[in-house]
């Protein structure tokens, strides 16, 4: 038991002298530095800054007084403690990012006199890999679409965009944007297409054909066949970025 739980306190990101203090204050109550020392088997030098650690990291409380005692919290308030925690290196970081990307931005506009995207306005074809880099395309497209958008897919592709992207849909929805979805529609997939008939156009297509068509500027056609089973990170798509040819297709279409 003592091993399987300082193993799970070390996914929590306690080394193993923070792992055995705190499992030796849950066993045994609140004790004095010394007790723990003793009890979790750790060098009395190094136990008052064990305890420290574990204090701003939210797994133990200090008992003022002489001698100064300390006590394990409980498991589900450390739980709350972590997440907050979590959460707000993530949203710093995300506003890192942010920042950073900003002003990298002006340093190379300023460098080479013109955006990056304007330099590479005359790159018709991009190669996207894994499915995640593919989705993000798709959702940047779709926020930036102003006229039509086009989606054919397969009945799990629809079930993962009733989710993945029905928020960016929605807003291109309410901007005016007309959608149009063909996948086969049936059985449990039934669901999903109602998440998404609010604000597109559903047809149903038993082929299973995946692309899509944005504004008759943009194209993004699936390459490979439907991952499964964790394969998702080896799906290839390619974004063409050409008026000639969405136009073309979507003429295919009718």
């Amino acid at each position: 038991m003592e091993k399987s739980a300082l193993d799970l306190l070390s996914k929590l990101g306690l080394n193993q002298y923070e792992s055995r203090t705190y499992y030796a204050l849950s066993k045994n109550g609140s004790a004095t530095a010394g007790k723990i020392s003793a009890l979790a088997k750790i060098p009395r030098p190094r136990q008052y800054d064990v305890l420290a650690s574990l204090e701003k990291k939210g797994f133990v409380m200090v008992q003022p007084g002489r001698p100064v005692k300390y006590s394990a919290r409980e498991i589900a308030a450390v739980s709350d403690v972590l997440k907050k925690t979590k959460a707000s290196e993530h949203e710093a970081h995300i506003k890192s990012i942010d920042s950073i990307t900003g002003e990298l931005k002006d340093v190379l506009v300023s460098d080479s006199g013109s955006d990056i995207a304007d330099s590479a306005s005359m790159d018709l074809v991009w190669t996207l890999r894994g499915r995640g880099n593919i989705y993000t395309k798709m959702q940047e497209l779709i926020e930036n679409a102003s006229q039509n958008i086009v989606i054919s897919t397969s009945e799990a592709g629809l079930a993962r965009k009733s989710t993945t992207l029905q928020k960016s849909l929605k807003a291109a929805k309410n901007k005016g944007v007309k959608i149009s979805i063909r996948a086969p529609i049936k059985g449990a997939n039934a669901k999903a297409a109602e998440k998404l008939r609010d604000y597109a156009t559903l047809n149903h297509a038993e082929n299973g054909y995946r692309f899509m068509l944005f504004d008759n500027d943009h194209a993004i056609l699936l390459l490979t066949p439907e991952a499964k089973n964790g394969g998702a990170k080896n799906e290839v798509a390619l974004w063409v970025r050409s008026q000639e040819f969405a136009q073309n297709f979507q003429k295919l279409l009718k």
